[in-house]
């Protein structure tokens, strides 16, 4: 039997790498998948008889061939998957990378036919990390990012992606992680979407705009949608659209004019700060916005210009009555200027206090942090050290590119048709 062979030369080849690619490798790239699927002769199961440690590669070729059976049981095969996650060799599943990519749009598809999809979440992320960090050589973007961020987005569970998001990418090798354009634009899509849930919205801000400004000839709709997305949290954040990198392509912008006009009226009345203005755009385009998904986003953005109004009147005004805050601002009472109020002053927006005794007056303070406590200082230290570890990183790149052979070619050639 073909299965007994291939199990046994696995074994043998053991995580000698030079066995491995002159002899397993090209027997699982010209073998038909339904030929990984049986048992041994003798009735043992293969993923039982390899380690999924020592026999990486082979064991995920059993395990794929398996998973995309029609017939293939969630409840058994997802343990195994969990399995190898926590214990492949990253450089043996290196050597077959597209086997990763079916290895996570399998388990993600079981984990849809089986009771609860949370049951992908935990191997795709620890499958995704341990990949990503396996070189040792600064976390690698890998054809599991986008496919493990899908999952924790669709299971309700998007605090587990914080496990991937949270490490900054530093290398990029499309052949070697099996890594396609899509993909890429996938997951930075889907992390920003992550991070606006959580409402960490300069962090979303900057996945937006990696997807956004991807380089392309003709603009995707993963595009579009980030755009999308990209102009409301802007306007959360700043009050205005934050301008795109100076490196967007052209056809690109050009085509969010049309595709995003909604978002780009609304953006211009909301910098005007005028409420009135502002919520006759929001009414125009609401349809838009919620065939989009967008809609929660845009009142958050509504919200978010009250609060913008009040903070624009700490600075002209000591002290003012709720009920001049209230008409100033566009609110229907002084009950909903307060309500707002408090929630600014237990967020740590605006430092102000109430007094009821006085009719509702508010008086606006200075923020009294000095900014030389021990958590900032550990903050800064913290900040200090990982602009330290980006600058070797740099550093190591540059020196890495100026050795490269293809990069001193084009430097000769360079000079000599400048000479």
């Amino acid at each position: 039997m073909f299965i007994d062979g291939f199990v046994q030369g696995v074994l043998n080849a053991g995580d000698n790498y030079d066995k491995l690619t002159g002899k397993v490798v090209p027997l699982i790239k010209g073998t038909p998948t339904g030929n990984f699927t049986g048992i041994l002769s003798d009735g043992r199961d293969p993923l039982q008889v390899l380690q999924a440690d020592q026999h990486s590669l082979g064991y995920l070729a059993i395990l794929v061939a398996r998973m995309s059976v029609e017939t293939a049981n969630p409840a058994v095969l997802l343990p195994f998957a969990m399995t190898f996650a926590e214990r492949f060799s990253p450089g043996q599943v290196s050597l077959l990378p597209f086997l990763m990519t079916q290895f996570g749009n399998l388990v993600g598809k079981l984990a849809e036919r089986g009771p609860t999809l949370l049951s992908a979440v935990r191997p795709l992320v620890v499958a995704c990390r341990r990949w990503s960090v396996g070189a040792g050589s600064g976390v690698h973007l890998t054809s599991l990012h986008s496919i493990a961020t899908k999952y924790c987005l669709l299971a309700k569970h998007p605090r587990a992606a914080l496990q991937i998001l949270e490490q900054d990418i530093a290398e990029i090798e499309p052949r070697g992680y099996d890594l396609r354009y899509q993909e890429f634009l996938l997951y930075h899509y889907y992390g920003g979407m992550i991070y606006t849930g959580r409402k960490q919205f300069e962090r979303a801000l900057d996945f937006f705009s990696l997807c956004v400004s991807a380089p392309a000839s003709v603009v995707s709709a993963i595009q579009v949608e980030a755009y999308r997305k990209y102009v409301l949290v802007s306007l959360l954040v700043d009050g205005k659209v934050r301008p795109l990198p100076k490196y967007t392509s052209a056809p690109v912008t050009r085509s969010f004019r049309s595709f995003c006009a909604p978002y780009q009226e609304f953006a211009q009345a909301y910098e005007s700060l005028n409420v009135i203005r502002v919520q006759t755009e929001y009414g125009k385009h609401s349809d838009a916005f919620n065939k989009h998904r967008n809609l929660g986003l845009a009142r958050q953005c509504l919200e978010a210009l009250v609060r913008r109004n009040i903070q624009q009147l700490t600075q002209t005004y000591l002290t003012l009555s709720l009920a001049d805050i209230a008409k100033t601002v566009g609110l229907d009472s002084a009950a909903e200027a307060e309500r707002h109020l408090l929630r600014m002053i237990d967020e740590g927006q605006i430092y102000a206090t109430i007094g009821h005794r006085e009719g509702g007056m508010v008086s606006f303070h200075d923020a009294p942090d000095r900014f030389d406590d021990t958590a900032t200082m550990n903050r800064m230290n913290a900040e200090i050290k990982k602009a330290g570890e980006v600058a070797g990183r740099v550093t190591a790149m540059d020196r890495q590119i100026g050795l490269a052979k293809a990069y001193l070619s084009k430097m000769m050639q360079a000079e000599r048709g400048g000479g």
